[in-house]
C-alpha cells in the first residue's frame, strides 16, 4: 500500500495548529507567552537527532524522511500471528503502522516517559492518515488502553490516550476514557516472557460502565503491541461487558522470535 503524503498533511497541519504566539488582535494568552519564552531559552530540538528546529515540528526533515521509510502497515488477522498467546484471542484483528526499529522505539520512549503528550497526539493523527485504507470509520467509540492510577500519577498522562485523541481528532470520532479501567498495578511488560506477559495482565482490566460497551464496535488503542497479551486482557473485559467487535491499533509491533 502506498502511504499518503503524510509530510505535507499530518505533520504540517499539526505544526500550523500549535503556534505559540497569539495572533494579532487576539486576547493576551499567558500560556502561549510562556511557551514562547521557554522555546527562546530552550530552543525546540528534533526528538531523534536533537538538531535545532526552526518551527514547532517534532522532527527535522532528515529524521522525518527516516520515519517515512519505517512505515510498514501490518494488519494481523490470524491466531498464528499471535503464537505467544496461549489463550483464546478475543480481538478481531490488530493493526500497526511502523516497524519497531530504534528510531520508533526512541520516539515512543519520548512520548511515554519524557512528557511529550503533544507528540503522542501528533502520532495519533499520523496513524489516522497512514491507516486510512486499513481502518474504516466503522467504530462506535475509541478506547485507549488505560494506565493504573499509580502509573498515571507518575507520568501525568496516559500515552495511549494521547494517541487515541489524535486519531479521533483526525477521524471525527469520540474517545471514551470512562469505559475501561486498570484494576491491578502490574509490573511493566518490557522484560517479561510471552507467558509472563499473559499472566501479568489476565485480570488487570475491568469495565466501568457496561452500557457503554454493549453491542459496540470498539477501536482499542495502545502504543506498542508485542505478544498481544495486554490488548487481549482489555478485550476480555470488553467482551464480558457485551462489546460486539474489537479492533486493536498501535504505533508499532516488534518482530518476535
Amino acid at each position: 500500500m502506498k502511504p499518503p503524503d503524510i509530510k505535507s498533511s499530518a505533520l504540517h497541519s499539526i505544526n500550523n495548529h500549535n503556534k505559540a504566539f497569539p495572533k494579532k488582535g487576539k486576547p493576551f494568552h499567558l500560556p502561549g507567552l510562556l511557551t514562547a519564552l521557554a522555546d527562546f531559552i530552550y530552543p525546540p530540538v528534533c526528538a531523534l537527532c536533537s538538531g535545532r528546529l526552526d518551527d514547532e515540528m517534532f522532527l527535522c526533515g532528515d529524521c522525518f524522511h527516516q520515519l517515512e521509510q519505517a512505515i510498514h502497515v501490518c494488519a494481523a488477522y490470524r491466531p498464528s500471528d499471535f503464537v505467544h498467546l496461549q489463550e483464546p484471542i478475543l480481538f478481531h484483528r490488530a493493526v500497526t503502522c511502523f516497524h519497531f526499529d530504534p528510531d520508533i522505539e526512541q520516539l515512543i520512549h519520548e512520548v511515554k516517559y519524557n512528557h511529550r503528550k503533544k507528540m503522542g497526539r501528533f502520532f495519533g493523527r499520523l496513524m489516522a492518515r497512514i491507516l486510512a485504507d486499513e481502518i474504516k470509520p466503522e467504530f462506535d467509540l475509541i478506547v485507549p488502553v488505560p494506565l493504573h492510577t499509580i502509573r498515571y500519577r507518575e507520568r501525568g498522562y496516559n500515552q495511549s490516550e494521547a494517541l487515541a485523541r489524535g486519531f479521533a481528532q483526525e477521524r471525527g470520532l469520540f474517545v471514551r476514557t470512562d469505559c475501561l479501567k486498570r484494576v491491578l498495578h502490574t509490573k511493566t511488560q518490557t522484560m517479561l516472557s510471552g507467558k509472563e506477559r499473559q499472566d501479568n495482565v489476565r485480570e488487570a482490566f475491568s469495565v466501568r460502565k457496561e452500557k457503554l460497551c454493549k453491542g459496540k464496535r470498539i477501536l482499542l488503542v495502545d502504543d506498542v503491541i508485542t505478544t498481544g497479551a495486554t490488548i487481549n486482557g482489555c478485550a476480555r473485559a470488553l467482551k464480558a461487558a457485551g462489546a460486539n467487535r474489537i479492533t486493536a491499533l498501535a504505533l508499532a509491533r516488534p518482530v518476535l522470535v
